[in-house]
């Protein structure tokens, strides 16, 4: 089995799950969002492994100055976008990718 065909199979059994939900398509490429409830109770490696990718990419952004993080008094993490990263927002979505600046 190759590798494409590995990840397709293991796609189909997280869409079977509930655990990844078909969202849309972007590029003739299907696109999936995540249901964390389902991923968490039914695979727990898997959702301990997405969520540790979602804080590294969360720490670079940050680390890049395309957000900006404030707490509540509960200590929850709020997060929203500096002027830096308006525009690689504004240039990814109207695909200018190779207009922006190294990060």
């Amino acid at each position: 089995m190759s590798e494409d065909e590995e990840i397709d199979q293991v796609i189909g059994e997280l869409v079977a799950a509930g655990a990844l939900e078909i969202d849309g398509m972007y590029h003739d490429e299907l696109t999936y969002r995540v249901n964390l409830n389902v991923m968490e109770e039914v695979f727990p490696e898997f959702f301990k492994i997405h969520m540790e990718e979602v804080d590294e990419n969360i720490l670079s952004i940050y680390e890049k100055g395309l957000v900006d993080v404030e707490y509540d008094e509960n200590l929850v993490a709020r997060f929203s976008l500096t002027e830096k990263g308006e525009k690689v927002t504004d240039q990814l979505i109207m695909g200018h990718i190779d207009e922006i600046d190294e990060l």
